[in-house]
């Protein structure tokens, strides 16, 4: 259950950089401490990105415990380039990919329901007779859609 959020507002080459942190403030001397202790957070990202602008994670250092990120910084030569990290940039084929399955679900409404009007979905227009409800479309685009889900 969601019990605190904030919003940051940080456009691309606008402002100062954020240097690198630790989500969660509290809990890290708990003797009873465990990598869900914090719950998570969920990032969308409204401007385009690119890695010199993107937010950088470092996978699985959630489950390490409080983190020295100046020892990580200096361990690395100085540089806040840290071992491991991958930076969380938005990949316009990686969603093109994984919204075909709307564009397909909306001609098996059209099929099913020939006399309503067909919802337009604007980032297929034109490309309406590629993603047409059939055996061939299941096989390449509904078949384990769920592999192009957006998570890491």
């Amino acid at each position: 259950m969601p019990f605190n959020d904030a919003i940051f507002v940080k456009q691309p080459g606008l402002g100062g950089s954020v240097s690198w942190h630790q989500d969660g403030v509290t809990h890290w001397g708990s003797p009873d401490w465990d990598e869900g202790i914090h719950g998570f957070n969920f990032q969308v990202q409204l401007y385009p990105t690119t890695p010199a602008s993107c937010l950088w994670v470092v996978p699985g250092s959630h489950k390490l415990g409080k983190i020295d990120i100046k020892a990580r910084v200096r361990e690395n030569g100085g540089s806040e380039q840290l071992a491991g990290a991958l930076s969380l940039v938005c990949d316009a084929q990686r969603i093109f990919d994984r919204s075909s399955v709307i564009a397909v679900a909306i001609d098996a409404r059209r099929q099913y329901r020939p006399g309503e009007a067909s919802f337009v979905y604007e980032p297929f227009v034109g490309l309406e007779d590629d993603f047409r409800f059939n055996a061939e479309t299941f096989e390449r685009v509904i078949r384990d859609y769920n592999l192009n889900d957006l998570a890491i």
